[in-house]
């Protein structure tokens, strides 16, 4: 009986020291936790106080000199509603947001920054919809993941609106006019007034915030008045300057010095007349399409300081497009490049028709001839068409086409076994029709059949086609720098077949009896009276890349 007395005893004082280690290790993390709460919580305010007395001494710009996209999947679903809430995410789940520069805030050494070395998500960054900063890396405190100033983070701190700059109202200004007020919801008795009477205010509301959107010209001093905890107050936002122009600059001759590390020598160019305010200089090695040139610079290119050189090339073709856009989202552009029209091989060049200059004085859209810039007067007169910037674009009937004013017979020669070269830069539409086509208008001499290029091939290549003239050719196709070769592209003729120079003429968009029409774009046309070798092919089709974006 007294063992099993002790038993129970024993057992009861084992639970005992349990709970009371089980207590004394789940205190030991909540004030781990709470110290880890209140170091972050301290850092962000400060990042957050010091960001918003820098824009309300700048006009409401933004510290950043770069935005950034975020991939909201990353985050926890619980983490992204509750501390990105109100932001505005896209479909495919992206967040735009301003990367705070700290060499324009000056800011004493933070603990999760480091404020010399601002990459990757070790960064702060500032919303332009919200106001909000973020640490883009997130702090991991217990079973949480914190990217932003939470509530609990602000219980932490004592935190109160009052230590805040602008008393939480947040000012967004797109510099052209249009200024959007955010003011906690609480706040009443709101008045906003422009000094110079030229305003008009329209009032919209999210949670926490009503929005009033101020339209706005330059010299404006814009009053804002509110109550607060019954207090009035009143806060004022000077407009200095709008401006909606381009910032121009210039790019300067192509120079040469000698690399001190490499000792080899290398040619560079600088930008020249570079504007005071601007705040974004990027580069990119390629051709960029125009509409959306400037989402790309957002994210993407290699940022530089105006006194920077940019290194060109030595032993290649290179196109570069700078970019620069000022504080008030203006933005231009210049390119530089060798990859022009005169680049191409011209040894037996007999003819070449081009979609960037489609007459011999430059490019036209109101042209009915796409000229022949080979020197031979080999046109195509075109009906029904539409003129693009970069191409000829055909409609896929047999009112959309183009003919030469010539015969094909004279530009080959009547000798059939003769090697030619012809190369096209195409986009289709759709997977039939006749791309390229020669003969008599009731008996065709050859043809390149989209239905047969379409399977094998991206939408936009150069293909080269040898002995185009029997049925034994082959095609040599550049898909994505990997050279193909196949059969299947479709010579209608044979050997045999004799050219007349009389009645011999060639079709773009359908065959000559008006079957087949093409529907797509024709970038370039090249005709060659020989065989190009593989480096002259190689050489042609670079510069097909980088003037049409292949």
């Amino acid at each position: 009986m007294k063992k099993g007395i002790s038993l129970v005893i024993m057992l009861v004082t084992i639970a005992v020291i349990l709970i009371l280690t089980s207590v004394t290790v789940v205190t030991g993390n909540n004030i781990y936790n709470n110290t880890k709460k209140v170091k972050f919580a301290t850092e962000i305010s400060y990042v957050e106080e010091i960001a918003n007395t820098y824009r309300l001494n700048n006009n409401g710009m933004y510290p950043s000199s770069n935005m950034i996209y975020i991939d909201c999947l990353r985050i926890k679903s619980v983490d992204l509603n509750e501390q990105f809430n109100s932001e505005n995410i896209s479909a495919d789940n992206m967040l735009l947001l301003y990367k705070i520069d700290f060499s324009m805030l000056n800011p004493h050494e933070l603990m999760y920054a480091d404020i010399n070395n601002d990459s990757g998500d070790n960064v702060y960054c500032i919303s332009p919809t919200t106001g909000r900063v973020y640490f883009l890396q997130g702090v991991k405190i217990g079973r949480k993941t914190y990217y932003t100033l939470t509530d609990d983070l602000k219980k932490s701190i004592n935190y109160v609106e009052d230590n805040n700059v602008n008393d939480g109202i947040i000012f967004l200004d797109d510099y052209k006019g249009n200024l959007k007020i955010k003011i906690p919801d609480e706040y009443t008795d709101i008045n906003i007034t422009s000094s110079n009477g030229e305003i008009t205010v329209t009032q919209d509301s999210i949670t926490e915030y009503k929005i009033y959107n101020v339209s706005y010209t330059t010299g404006s001093l814009i009053t804002v008045s509110y109550k607060k905890d019954n207090i009035l107050k009143e806060l004022k936002y000077n407009v200095s300057e709008v401006s909606n122009n381009k910032p121009e600059f210039n790019i300067s001759e192509i120079k040469t010095m000698v690399n001190s590390k490499t000792g080899k020598e290398e040619k560079y160019v600088k930008l020249e007349n570079v504007p005071n305010n601007v705040k974004i200089i990027k580069y990119a090695n390629q051709i960029l399409n125009e509409s959306k040139i400037k989402d790309y610079f957002q994210t993407g290119g290699i940022e530089i300081q105006k006194d920077d050189v940019i290194t060109i090339p030595n032993n290649s073709l290179y196109n570069i497009t700078v970019y620069i856009e000022d504080k008030y989202g203006n933005y231009n552009y210049k390119k530089i490049s060798n990859a022009d029209i005169d680049s191409y091989i011209k040894s037996n060049l007999v003819l070449q028709v081009d979609g960037i200059k489609n007459t011999r004085n430059g490019h036209s859209i109101n042209t009915a001839v796409w000229e022949d810039l080979s020197g031979n007067g080999n046109d195509y007169n075109l009906n029904n068409v539409e003129i693009l910037n970069k191409s000829i674009k055909f409609l896929g009937n047999s009112n959309s086409y183009g003919v030469l004013n010539t015969s094909l017979a004279q530009i080959f020669g009547e000798n059939v076994n003769d090697v030619r070269t012809i190369e096209l830069v195409v986009k289709p539409y759709t997977t039939s029709g006749v791309i390229l086509s020669g003969g008599r208008t009731s008996q065709k001499a050859f043809g390149f059949f989209n239905a047969y290029l379409i399977p094998t091939i991206s939408i936009r290549n150069t293909f080269l086609i040898e002995n185009a003239l029997s049925k034994s050719n082959y095609s040599i196709i550049y898909n994505n720098n990997v050279n193909v070769k196949q059969n299947t592209v479709d010579i209608e003729g044979t050997k045999n077949d004799q050219w007349d120079i009389t009645e011999n003429i060639s079709y773009i968009g359908k065959r000559g009896n008006g079957n087949t029409s093409y529907s797509g774009e024709v970038m370039a046309i090249r005709i060659y009276n020989r065989a190009l070798t593989e480096e002259e092919i190689k050489h042609n089709y670079e510069i097909d890349k980088l003037r049409f974006g292949l």
